[in-house]
């Protein structure tokens, strides 16, 4: 179950010792959460054990995707350059390359979770969403996390409230 908080804004946040994740208190890495409006930008880390960090990297090749969809789109339209039937072209062109994404975005996740048990999967389900921005003003940040604990902990040491 998720929690969602709004503490003040800060520069800085104190954040608490243990894995934004799972609640481990031997954490070496650093999960990053970004946020960005028109013309401002929060970013916030905080911390995550190795066997969170684990899943999420088994996780990794959406920048791949995304560019190997690129090419496929670029490439089919320079296939039909010349041709009579440009807004064909571009249509066909849109549904090839996301096409080519969800095949890619599918083996991602399947090959992600090959050879973990369903404990494990959905611990790196959690893992990939373990904390968010959801929204900033000038006088408060709201944050949601998917360990309830750790929310409320973060909410408790910035003078937070809790909204869900």
């Amino acid at each position: 179950m998720s929690i969602t908080v709004r503490i003040p804004y800060k520069l800085f946040h104190p954040v608490p010792p243990i894995c934004v994740c799972c609640g481990s208190n031997h954490t070496q890495h650093d999960f990053y959460v970004f946020q960005s409006h028109l013309i401002t930008s929060l970013s916030t880390k905080f911390p995550l054990c190795d066997r969170c960090k684990a899943l999420i990297d088994k996780r990794k090749g959406s920048c791949l995707i995304v560019l190997v969809s690129m090419l496929v789109w670029f490439g089919v339209i320079c296939l039909f350059r010349g041709d009579q039937r440009y807004p064909i072209n571009i249509i066909t062109s849109i549904i090839v390359s996301s096409l080519t994404f969800l095949i890619l975005r599918l083996y991602i996740i399947k090959r992600s979770r090959k050879g973990l048990s369903q404990e494990e999967i959905v611990l790196q389900n959690k893992a990939l969403h373990a904390a968010k921005i959801v929204w900033y003003t000038p006088f408060s940040t709201t944050f949601k996390f998917e360990n309830e604990d750790y929310g409320r902990w973060f909410s408790a040491i910035n003078g937070g409230q809790i909204i869900r």
